[in-house]
């Protein structure tokens, strides 16, 4: 199924599925394990723990997507004070290096900010911090 611009596999079976998007068979056991870890209350134990708040895998249709792994912006990344300057391990600036937009994600607060609740991609700590480290940069 194609529309909105994305691409969607619906199946009946688990089976159909891997089969239309060449996933392995082994998607039939471990939805079977998982279910299973559902069923027993037992989700913290499957290989990627789960809360118990979720549900069992049982009712067709099925739908699958391709989907890619990634990051909306950097975990981690440079510690920087408020001119935007990355911070040694001292914590001192080093002079003429900068961060801005997703770059200096959480770490001028040290804090860790989770943003999908309303991400913006980065633009408005790129659009502030763009203009604090310009112009911090250009009186170098």
């Amino acid at each position: 199924m194609i529309g909105l611009g994305g691409y969607v596999v619906a199946a009946d079976t688990l089976g159909e599925i891997a089969e239309k998007t060449g996933i392995s068979k082994r998607l039939i056991d471990t939805v079977a394990e998982f279910n299973r870890a559902v069923d027993q209350n037992a989700t913290d134990r499957l290989p990627v723990p789960k809360t118990n708040l979720i549900n069992k895998i049982d009712t067709a249709p099925y739908y699958a997507i391709p989907i890619l792994p990634g990051t909306p912006y950097t975990q981690g990344g440079p510690r920087v004070n408020t001119k935007g300057e990355v911070l040694d391990t001292d914590g001192k600036p080093i002079k003429g290096l900068y961060a801005t937009g997703d770059l200096m994600s959480g770490n001028l607060t040290g804090l860790y900010v989770n943003r999908f609740g309303g991400y913006t991609g980065g633009l408005c700590t790129a659009l502030t911090f763009g203009l604090i480290t310009a112009e911090n940069a250009v009186k170098l």
